[in-house]
């Protein structure tokens, strides 16, 4: 099922990460709702102080090294989790950014080079927010089970509460303050 396909009646089912591994597949199939207009959650993830900001579970735990989010543009971050242990990274190649619409990239972990998963992130106006839908494509179903069992269900929601609030973090700042 592609991404824009979906059609929601209640985007309260997505309020947290809902994560799909389809068998006989090597999809990852994530999708959470925010309460933000499609454009703040788009620039959530593609402006690079912001994306730093929900990122890592620490901001000062991540460096971006490259963060260039166009179509054709690269990427490349690392991240600092064990006081005196080496930071590891991840990195990869935005291979088409549709401004609110769409992310295309690939992603591969420093420790595993070679195994590159595409991604591709939708961005869907919906009721009063924004649902965001990533199919994830691994090189083999048994690689997708070893990231689902590596931490990436957690991983995911976690980032993505950080997200919101972010998200509500801005959206109480532009609106400024209250009377």
């Amino acid at each position: 099922m592609m991404p824009n396909d979906l059609t929601i009646e209640s985007p309260e089912a997505f309020r947290k990460a809902a994560i799909e591994a389809p068998a006989g597949t090597s999809q990852i199939i994530v999708r959470r709702y925010f309460d933000a207009d499609v454009s703040a959650v788009f620039a959530a993830f593609t402006v690079q102080e912001l994306f730093a900001r929900w990122t890592a579970a620490d901001v000062d735990s991540i460096r971006v090294v490259e963060f260039d989010p166009r179509t054709g543009g690269s990427w490349r971050y690392e991240l600092s989790v064990v006081a005196g242990q080496p930071a590891f990274g991840f990195r990869g190649v935005f291979h088409e950014v549709e401004c609110n619409e769409r992310i295309v990239q690939t992603f591969e972990f420093d420790r595993a080079p070679g195994v590159v998963t595409l991604s591709t992130t939708s961005f869907a106006p919906l009721a009063a927010g924004t649902l965001v839908t990533t199919v994830s494509l691994l090189p083999s179903e048994e690689r997708r089970d070893e990231v689902l069992n590596a931490g990436m269900r957690v991983g995911a929601d976690d980032g993505y509460r950080r997200l919101e609030a972010l998200l509500d973090d801005e959206t109480s700042a532009a609106s400024g303050p209250r009377t």
